[in-house]
């Protein structure tokens, strides 16, 4: 399945699955913002296969950008540009975070105890 497919296929899963949420918890108005992080991280999901190596990838993306549209949803009003803004920073930060563990282990590896 290419991108594009899967991507809209999560967006209308999260969309159908915030519904449903908010059918059964009326009372909580932070359901509404479902879409707007899965719309997100689905665009986390769309880059390339030579960025994401894996589906683990993908989703750890999709993690780093729901903590980031939490920490800047003030910011952010809307979707339009700040969901494509917040996805690209969560796959720079996540492969940042992925490229350090890699060094941490190899440096944790090649230390010889004494």
């Amino acid at each position: 399945m290419n991108t594009v497919r899967a991507s809209a296929i999560s967006i209308i899963a999260g969309c159908c699955i915030q519904f449903l949420l908010v059918k059964a918890f009326s009372d909580q108005p932070v359901l509404l913002k479902v879409p707007y992080v899965v719309c997100g991280a689905s665009f986390c999901g769309m880059s390339s296969s030579g960025i994401l190596k894996n589906k683990f990838w993908a989703i750890g993306c999709g993690i780093v950008y729901a903590w980031i549209f939490i920490a800047s949803a003030f910011i952010f009003k809307g979707m339009g540009g700040g969901l494509g803004t917040g996805a690209c920073l969560a796959v720079l930060m996540f492969q940042g975070l992925m490229l350090l563990g890699k060094s941490v282990k190899k440096l944790i590896l090649s230390y010889k105890f004494k």
